[in-house]
């Protein structure tokens, strides 16, 4: 990440390896069978998915009792693409 409103910046070396996990999610987001374009913004998208993600690991993660925990901030939308991003979610 560090790009530009959440943008990934293919050019910024601590974003190396993210290669798959970028492809992945915009085969997903894309996909005319799940329509998520039509209603999240690629940024909502990438903070829903991340949600998703932390609440697998803690739930799978052999604690009797997971929680997402007090820190965790309800998921809001309303996020905007960034239109202007230098390089994009491609890499």
């Amino acid at each position: 990440m560090g790009g530009t409103d959440g943008s990934i910046n293919n050019q910024n070396s601590d974003n190396r390896g993210l290669e798959t996990l970028v492809a992945g999610l915009t085969t997903l987001y894309n996909n005319a069978n799940l329509p998520f374009s039509l209603y999240l913004s690629r940024p909502d998208f990438w903070v829903l998915c991340y949600r998703r993600a932390l609440a697998w690991g803690i739930v799978n993660s052999g604690n009797p009792a997971p929680t997402l925990g007090p820190n965790i901030p309800v998921f809001s939308y309303g996020r905007s693409n960034n239109t202007q991003s230098p390089s994009g979610d491609t890499f």
